[in-house]
């Protein structure tokens, strides 16, 4: 078996606003059987509300670690950032029934420091396609919280 993958990526920073887009596509050629193609993408925008911005790398096309102008530990509030991005995905294809999903998720980010972040997410799962499975046709609502500390 042999996999190919090919992903395409936009990006954007104007001061306190960014967006970046994906577009990802793989095909599988297998032994026996015949060659299968998934594929998915998603928009992404961010607007800091506090006079901080995401850094973008344009050399390596890459965004690095947020820079915070005012961290909590030397008397500021940090750096607050809202975001919202939806995205879908299909791994279905020929005798492959991975399933289809679509959602569109909100999110507020605390940059504490320049390693700390708190991150709260609501996701609305739009669609879902799985034929035979629990969870076809769902549309789950999910509130998720996570804590990020970069060591470097």
């Amino acid at each position: 078996d042999r996999t190919t993958r090919l992903s395409l990526e936009a990006s954007q920073v104007v001061g306190q606003f960014s967006w970046q887009s994906e577009l990802l596509a793989a095909r599988v050629t297998r032994q026996g059987a015949p060659t299968v193609d998934f594929w998915g993408a998603y928009a992404y925008v961010s607007w800091f509300l506090t006079p901080d911005s995401r850094n973008y790398n344009y050399g390596s096309g890459d965004f690095e670690k947020i820079h915070v102008n005012s961290p909590v530990l030397a008397g500021g509030w940090g750096a607050f950032e809202i975001a919202a991005r939806a995205s879908t995905v299909d791994l279905t294809d020929q005798d492959i029934l991975g399933g289809r999903e679509t959602n569109f998720s909100l999110g507020l980010n605390w940059y504490l420091n320049d390693q700390i972040r708190l991150m709260t997410n609501l996701v609305k799962v739009l669609d879902v396609d799985r034929p035979g499975s629990e969870f076809d046709d769902a549309d789950p609502l999910i509130f998720s919280l996570r804590f990020q500390w970069v060591l470097r």
